[in-house]
């Protein structure tokens, strides 16, 4: 793929179809290598022999001539473990340190090196604020508060300008719910955005890479030569890669907003994208892997504590609603009227849903109450649920988009 291919193949009409798990292509503060189980190399970033010297040539086997000793010893010891992944502290050809992050795709040992900076700052060197903040997020008892402390520590871990919370609704919008801004500029808090901004597919891509950071928004692709798994005959998964080339529609949607780095970590419950960090720098940006790291351990902390919450919100809704329940069925009991015993004292059948309004129907009879729909429309659904008898339950959170025969029902609603 050519830098005219990458601009120009994705357009709004089809990003949602974008292959972003293969862009056949690398972010330039890295370069990458892929091998084959038995230590030939199949691809390279076009700018890997920059980083790491002599290369074996594409189905060769790698030698005491190729690379520096301790990258050698680091491969060696990546390919002993397959299905796990695993970084080192490695020398590039000049003498500089760089993470060496090693994975499995597609049955190939994918490695991407990231040069360190200049003084290179040591992981042990964020352990003990990264210990510290870890506290001070368990410490938070609410929602709010946590995603708050969250984000604030994230900012300074990472060294945005600004970070987010970003948390998704059950229609797949999202909503900036926490920030931390390191200088002034324009709060996003409240800023509501569709489903559409985040397609299914780097949905995806969000639960099983937790962390992507992008350095420079103006960066040039380097092309993987080639882009060929030989076990699958596909292009190479960077599905988990560090590195991994960023859609030029995200590219185009950041540089509009001025944004110029930026990194997201994932806050994952259940096994479904919850939420996102979301930070954006204003010049480039580069965060170290250590630092990197530190951030995706605070948001599996927040993960742990959402789900927490969650589950602690919903139990304590089902003993309310059986509470409730309770109460109205006592009440049925020495009234003999039963649409009166649901419709009449408090709490009431709408305590049930917490809902706006409520309708009870018996024979030919209704009873509203609250914000409900005319009687004539009311007297339409239960004609519809009618038609429906085997069903005992019928939930939609958008009656018109779910059954469009409902749809003159729900005029004026």
């Amino acid at each position: 793929m050519n830098d005219a291919q990458h601009v120009t193949a994705v357009d709004l009409a089809n990003c949602d179809r974008e292959a972003i798990h293969t862009p056949g292509s690398i972010q330039p503060h890295g370069a990458l290598l892929a091998f084959a189980s038995d230590g030939r190399l199949v691809s390279s970033s076009a700018n890997a022999r920059d980083w790491v010297g002599a290369l074996p040539e594409l189905g060769e086997e790698r030698g005491p001539q190729h690379f520096t000793a301790d990258i050698r010893a680091a491969l060696s010891t990546a390919m002993l473990a397959p299905g796990e992944s695993d970084t080192f502290e490695v020398s590039l050809a000049s003498g500089r340190a760089a993470d060496l992050s090693a994975h499995f795709s597609g049955g190939l040992l994918i490695a991407e090196f990231e040069p360190r900076a200049t003084p290179a700052p040591t992981r042990d060197k964020f352990a003990p604020d990264a210990l510290r903040a870890l506290e001070r997020i368990q410490q938070q008892e609410s929602l709010p508060r946590l995603l708050e402390v969250a984000t604030e520590e994230i900012a300074r871990l990472s060294g945005f300008d600004r970070a987010m919370a970003y948390r998704f609704h059950h229609d797949g919008s999202g909503e900036v719910v926490a920030e931390r801004m390191r200088k002034p500029l324009e709060s996003y808090i409240g800023l509501r955005y569709p489903a559409s901004d985040i397609p299914a597919q780097a949905r995806r891509l969000y639960t099983l890479n937790p962390l992507r950071l992008i350095v420079d928004m103006q960066y040039r692709p380097v092309p993987l030569a080639p882009d060929l798994n030989p076990l699958t005959n596909g292009p190479i998964d960077l599905t988990f890669s560090v590195l991994r080339s960023v859609s030029p529609i995200h590219v185009e949607y950041l540089t509009n907003m001025g944004v110029c780095a930026s990194m997201s970590v994932s806050i994952v419950v259940q096994g479904k994208l919850w939420g996102l960090f979301a930070c954006h720098h204003y010049s480039p940006h580069f965060v170290p892997y250590a630092v990197r790291m530190s951030c995706q351990l605070l948001s599996k902390m927040v993960s742990v504590l959402v789900e927490r919450a969650l589950a602690t919100s919903h139990a304590r809704a089902i003993t309310q609603a059986a509470r409730v329940r309770g109460r109205i069925a006592d009440r049925a009991k020495i009234d003999e009227d039963i649409v009166h015993a649901l419709v009449t004292g408090d709490p009431g059948i709408a305590d049930l849903a917490k809902c706006a309004g409520a309708a009870v129907s018996s024979a030919s009879r209704i009873v509203a109450i609250a914000d409900v729909p005319a009687r004539a429309r009311l007297a339409e659904v239960v004609a519809w649920l009618n038609q429906r008898a085997s069903v005992d339950l019928i939930a939609s959170n958008h009656l018109r988009e779910d059954f469009p025969e409902l749809a003159g029902a729900c005029d004026g609603f």
